[in-house]
């Protein structure tokens, strides 16, 4: 075999086991999804972002793995949502911290669309491998991919992370990922930190995502070395206006014939800055009233009728509604007054459930008059 013959066939080897390597490392780790075969994938677009990378942002607690530049973006080939997350340390002396504004970047030309519905998640990691489980501590669910090739910015309301240990910021796109070709995961690769994390499941992630999820790891584990595109700002202290619950219980005062009905209507809002969950109304007197909500968003209100049937007693009830914040418990209560009279009083509200009650009276009445008038003419017709 001539040199130059074999030259050339070492090259032909050489350039097809670099294509292979390329193709495995493009291919990445595949997985089951819901019976199918799924594999996670960088965007063919091959480019680089076309925006100029984002500045550094100024915070008292910065949590920034990424270097401002998106070079690529991962998705699933088969379509399917994932969970991908940043692992932050912040310095022992901030903690703790109100983690106020989440930021996520999406690229233009990987599939994805402004207003496309993005949940934002928060979970402290003690031990600073999420591997082994990470603890929820607050969710902002149902915002939209604002823009692309630039930072999307979530404010949190206040997010109390009390530590110690790692915070992790998760991003689960609702939207993007259902269809093959969409790649919503923006990826900053020119020098991995090692701390970007991805989280495939047998379906859509739950609200919120069980970590690990069945297929787990950093993002370098399946072949795609890189940080992803998504940071934290917060500040040292307390958060202010963070978790809060109200209720309400109406009507205030009402009066209930013995052995009629108490009607309430109660009405719980979250009041506060972050997403309540495990939000429960207890009321000790009247049963009937005890509600389990659940989740409770920003701002969002649950109201709901109930009844205490056969009431005997007057008294003072007490609603209680609780949940979390995160990891911070909150509660609220209100009192409602209720008043019972006997079948024979006689008031305005009562009137309806009393008159059946005096009907001897009346009939009473109504025989006496006619006996007068029968007198009456008798002595008439004698004069």
């Amino acid at each position: 075999m001539t040199k130059p013959r074999a030259l050339i066939i070492l090259i032909v080897c050489l350039l097809s086991v670099s294509l292979f390597v390329g193709l495995l490392a493009r291919a990445g780790t595949a997985v089951a999804q819901d019976g199918q075969p799924v594999v996670l994938e960088l965007s063919a677009s091959g480019r680089d972002s076309d925006a100029p990378p984002a500045a550094m942002p100024e915070a008292p607690v910065n949590l920034v793995v990424d270097d401002g530049s998106a070079e690529n973006a991962i998705g699933l080939t088969a379509g399917g949502q994932f969970i991908w997350l940043n692992r932050f340390t912040p310095a022992p002396a901030d903690y703790p911290f109100c983690l106020n504004e989440i930021q996520v970047l999406f690229r233009s030309g990987d599939g994805i669309n402004v207003s496309e519905v993005v949940d934002l998640y928060v979970y402290g990691d003690a031990d600073g491998n999420p591997a082994n489980g990470a603890t929820h501590i607050a969710s902002v669910t149902g915002v939209t991919v604002q823009a692309l090739d630039v930072f999307s910015v979530y404010p949190t309301g206040g997010i109390a992370v009390s530590g110690p240990g790692d915070t992790l910021v998760a991003v689960v796109n609702r939207t993007a990922g259902t269809d093959p070709g969409e790649f919503p995961a923006a990826i900053d690769q020119t020098a991995t930190q090692m701390r970007s994390w991805v989280g495939l499941y047998g379906g859509p992630p739950a609200d919120p995502p069980t970590l690990p999820a069945p297929t787990f790891g950093t993002i370098d584990s399946f072949g795609f070395p890189g940080n992803w595109m998504v940071r934290g700002l917060g500040e040292t202290g307390a958060c202010l206006g963070g978790a809060a619950i109200a209720v309400s219980k109406s009507p205030d005062t009402q009066t209930v014939v013995s052995g009629g009905n108490a009607n309430f209507t109660i009405t719980v809002t979250n009041t506060g800055g972050i997403t309540l969950t495990n939000v429960t109304v207890t009321d000790t007197l009247v049963p009937a009233c005890n509600s389990a909500i659940g989740t409770l968003g920003v701002g969002a209100t649950n109201t709901y009728n109930c009844t205490d049937v056969g009431v005997t007693n007057s008294y003072t009830n007490t609603a209680v509604a609780g949940g979390l914040g995160g990891q911070t418990p909150v509660s609220a209560s209100d009192d409602a007054l209720v008043t019972v009279v006997p079948p024979t009083s006689v008031s305005l509200s009562d009137f309806g459930a009393t008159r059946v009650a005096l009907w001897p009276l009346w009939l009473g009445g109504l025989v006496v008059a006619v006996l007068g008038a029968g007198v009456l003419l008798r002595r008439r017709r004698t004069v």
